[in-house]
């Protein structure tokens, strides 16, 4: 069985910026790669991401 976890804007930018938090994200991150679990982001993940700056 494959998995798909959708990401959002806060946890891409938690990977990026040291913040609360991101120590949890960079976790969260390398446990799906590990396990292989595809992420996946809207088309819109871009837009989202830049609003936060």
């Amino acid at each position: 069985m494959s998995f798909k976890v959708c990401i959002d804007a806060s946890l891409a930018v938690k990977l990026l910026v040291h913040e609360p938090y991101s120590d949890q994200a960079t976790s969260l991150w390398q446990r799906w790669i590990e396990k292989d679990i595809t992420r996946i982001a809207p088309a819109f993940f871009p837009f989202e991401v830049a609003s936060l700056f």
